[in-house]
């Protein structure tokens, strides 16, 4: 009828428009009668559709909310006291629409006026009966880390592409791209991709490169690590790993910058180590420097600079912000003896290959996974915070996160974002580095102790230097190995002093931190969904359940907790994280939270964990001393070697109720012990 109306002379339309005004004026015509004609299309190809909103028993609702995307941001509206509300389609296009009103659950469809060109719609909303309790909504801690560095950072933005990636995910039940939530602990990662140059290496290739598309346990990974330590990629056959040789170029770095060795104050931070290459000494010094000293006395990484396209603005922001701060970064220098024993420390003429090796810390992050485990979707409102404020390029020790938070600013996301059911929210509360590996990786090389009273009464060793550019290019233009090991060189005199204060490998692996966190740290406090507020449990001090790509470190036994006021079990990871050998025994600290009212450690693997003690610290409600409590077993009673063991399917419950106040707060495990790996094939 439009089109045939558009189709008459303009002074029919004149007559015509009158004759229709003229009867609608007077009564006689229902405007109701012209729906057709009034559904008009506007030039942005947008049709008006009208939303009538009801409760189950035909009876409108006033105030509802509705969100849609069509061009440009979402819109919002709200329905009127009759239950109306308009908005504007594209005519050609689906258009999601969530409709939420508190006491109702959450009404999710799609309008597409080419599939049903009805500009009237009707929706009901069912009444929703979920409590706070009754809210199915799940939510565990994890820790990546490990020799993935960009599987670590891509889990932000994972990429479901990738095999590897999809692999992982599917191991903690992450099927699709999840949610996440941009934090200030996000935008430090990002900060880190983006100001070190590694873009490429997370955000394109999401830390793999895939050779066979077609399975992946017949797919060679290549997994990029930094430079120095190991150098390797991994390749996957029947579930199991093999250690293969990675380019240089590809692996991500952050740190191109080469420290050099100096006796200044370093002698407490340094290590020496020996080899024996044919019948000649060899020796190793470790040393952590002040980040102010990389600066101070060694050289930019050119080759990194250049030909890995890395940049350094990253690193330098840190060193500034933290100039006496050890830890970080860390270097192996080579050194001789006699310098004319070998062929060419350049190209490595009798198998020495003389350079410094840069002893980078593992990037680890720390999320929340929560889950939606109800039959329709639920929006998230928003996470409140406890924070500690940080700069982006600060950094803090936190090997005991728990004692960090003893003094927090508390504040509120607000969100409004609608999760499906069965879908994943992650929401990052930690960034950083973890140099837990260096004492466990040095002891596997067989390296061992130098004797420190061969070094007391030499003149000089030579130790591997960083090259300034010139000096580097005087290297590459010159075939004589004399002058090669001249420039790779510089002969330093160790006093007797220095070398009777260097330490031991476990006595500097005491020095270094194990977690150093990167700016702003969080502890989500509350989540509000639907309206309601749930409570979140922080994380342990140590790490809970790890990501950790196959990492050779087991499994460890898991902490669970009974909390009343949730009715139900909650699992909080798992403990003794890769302390797989009695040689790794030690004490752990772990947060169990105000309302928990019993505690499972289970053994799920194949492995036996062994407790030498265990006792439950908490702070008493009436004194408010922190008091602690050993748990009254024989074995448990104190550090003695007397172990109590879980082997796999086993457990120990304590009943807390039985032995601390009911109020009590700031409850923790304090736990002491190591486990043993029955079964070393990885999966």
């Amino acid at each position: 009828m439009l089109n045939y109306f558009q189709s008459l002379p303009y002074s029919v339309k004149v007559i015509l428009g009158s004759f229709i005004v003229g009867f609608i004026l007077a009564g006689l015509l229902n405007i109701s009668y012209f729906p057709s004609i009034l559904t008009t299309l506007n030039d942005e190809g947008l049709v008006d559709v009208t939303l009538l909103v009801q409760t189950e028993d035909n009876q409108p609702i006033e105030g509802a909310e509705v969100q849609f995307h069509s061009k440009g941001a979402p819109t919002t509206k709200y329905t009127t006291k009759s239950g109306y509300a308009e908005i504007k389609v594209p005519d050609r296009e689906s258009v999601e629409i969530n409709i939420t009103k508190e006491g109702y659950e959450i009404l999710v469809e799609i309008i597409n006026l080419e599939v049903d060109p009805d500009t009237n719609r009707k929706f009901k909303l069912k009444s929703n009966k979920l409590s706070k309790l009754e809210l199915k909504i799940d939510y565990q801690h994890y820790t990546a880390e490990n020799e993935v560095f960009p599987l670590t950072l891509s889990l932000m933005k994972p990429d479901l592409n990738s095999p590897l990636i999809q692999k992982i995910l599917q191991t903690i039940d992450i099927d699709s791209v999840p949610l996440v939530a941009r934090n200030d602990v996000f935008n430090n990662i990002n900060k880190f991709i983006n100001e070190s140059g590694n873009q490429e290496v997370i955000n394109v290739t999401s830390g793999v490169q895939i050779a066979s598309q077609d399975k992946l346990d017949d797919t060679k990974v290549l997994v990029n690590r930094e430079e120095g330590v190991g150098d390797f990629s991994l390749e996957y056959t029947n579930n199991s790993i093999k250690f293969l040789q990675d380019d240089f170029c590809e692996n991500l770095s952050y740190a191109p910058v080469l420290g050099q060795f100096n006796t200044d104050d370093d002698s407490k931070y340094t290590f020496l180590m020996y080899n024996h290459d044919q019948g000649k000494v060899l020796g190793n010094i470790i040393q952590y420097p002040k980040l102010s000293d990389i600066v101070k006395y060694g050289q930019k990484d050119y080759y990194r600079l250049s030909a890995c396209k890395n940049r350094d603005v990253w690193i330098k922001n840190i060193i500034a912000n933290n100039p006496e701060f050890r830890g970080l970064l860390g270097f192996n220098y080579p050194f001789v003896i006699d310098i004319n024993e070998f062929e060419s420390f350049g190209c490595g003429g009798n198998g020495a290959i003389f350079s410094i090796e840069k002893i980078a810390s593992l990037p680890y992050v720390k999320f929340i996974d929560l889950v939606n485990n109800n039959q329709e979707p639920v929006r998230i409102n928003s996470i409140t915070y406890d924070s500690i404020k940080k700069s982006p390029y600060e950094l803090t020790v936190a090997d005991q996160r728990s004692s960090i938070f003893e003094y927090s600013d508390t504040w509120t996301q607000e969100l409004n974002i609608y999760l499906k059911p069965g879908n994943n929210f992650l929401i990052p509360i930690e960034f950083g580095f973890n140099a837990q590996y260096i004492e466990e990786y040095y002891h596997n090389l067989g390296l061992k102790y130098f004797d420190k009273s061969k070094l007391v009464n030499l003149k000089d060793i030579y130790v591997t230097k960083a090259l300034s550019k010139p000096e580097s290019k005087k290297f590459s233009n010159t075939s004589d190995y004399k002058q090669q090991n001249r420039l790779l060189t510089t002969p330093i005199t160790l006093s007797q002093e220095f070398i009777n204060s260097t330490s031991s490998l476990s006595e500097l692996s005491e020095l270094i931190p194990n977690r150093i966190a990167v700016g702003s740290i969080l502890n989500v406090k509350s989540i509000k969904i639907n309206g309601k507020s749930i409570d979140i449990l922080p994380p342990s001090d140590e790490p809970t359940v790890y990501i950790s790509t196959y990492l050779q470190a087991g499994s460890c036994p898991y902490l669970v907790v009974y909390d009343p006021k949730q009715d139900g079990w909650l699992e909080l990871g798992t403990i003794l994280y890769a302390r797989k050998n009695k040689s790794l025994q030690q004490e752990e600290l772990h947060s169990l939270g105000d309302s928990v009212s019993k505690i499972r450690i289970e053994e799920r693997e194949a492995e036996i964990t062994y407790i030498d003690a265990l006792s439950i610290v908490y702070t008493d409600p009436e004194t408010e001393k922190v008091e602690e409590v050993i748990y009254p077993m024989t074995e448990l009673q104190k550090v003695d070697e007397d172990y109590f063991s879980l082997h796999q399917g086993e457990a120990l419950e304590i009943d807390l109720e039985q032995f601390i106040p009911a109020n009590a707060s700031d409850v923790k495990l304090k736990i002491n012990g190591y486990y043993q790996v029955l079964q070393e094939e990885l999966s």
